[in-house]
């Protein structure tokens, strides 16, 4: 049996170089922080993008045409099935055909929109950026640990120069 852990990184502090991050995390080491669960990694990997940086919407009003089509394809499908069974001449069946459409095209919008924005959610937007005066942060965490040994770190890093806290 695979048993799977979890990681619980709580990030200590946070850099704008990261020779500046490498040389904290050396002072941990120095300071018996166990090295394999310190690390550097860029902010940008740690941050969720908010719904509107995200292709969710886009992706929903996609879903949400695409399930109406595929749903009025399966209702049309159901009531033919329905309407071979039963052979009266009156208004009935345009009413039953209509009525199964209409459920199952708001249902397949329903189910196209939900499922191509829970999919979408995770792309970011493809925004252009300049690139001036913007700089890669880097966080140094510490994965799996106590609060008491989270302000041990925070602590030895408060000595050091560079900085701010995460």
């Amino acid at each position: 049996m695979v048993e799977i852990v979890q990681s619980h990184q709580f990030p200590l502090r946070k850099f704008s170089d990261v020779q500046q991050a490498a040389d904290a995390l050396h002072a941990l080491e120095e300071q018996g922080f166990d090295a394999e669960r310190l690390a550097i990694v860029p902010e940008s990997l740690q941050s969720r993008p908010n719904i509107q940086e995200t292709e969710a919407a886009n992706s929903a009003g996609a879903g949400a045409i695409v399930g109406t089509v595929l749903g009025v394809m399966v209702g049309l499908l159901i009531a033919s099935f329905n309407l071979s069974s039963t052979a009266s001449l009156d208004m009935a069946p345009l009413a039953e055909i209509l009525s199964i459409t209409s459920l199952a095209s708001g249902v397949g919008a329903a189910g196209g929109a939900v499922i191509t924005a829970i999919t979408g959610g995770s792309v970011n937007k493809q925004a252009v950026q300049s690139g001036a005066g913007e700089t890669e942060n880097y966080l140094l965490v510490v994965d799996n640990t106590t609060p008491e040994e989270v302000q041990k770190a925070q602590n030895v890093l408060q000595q050091l120069k560079g900085g701010i806290p995460a």
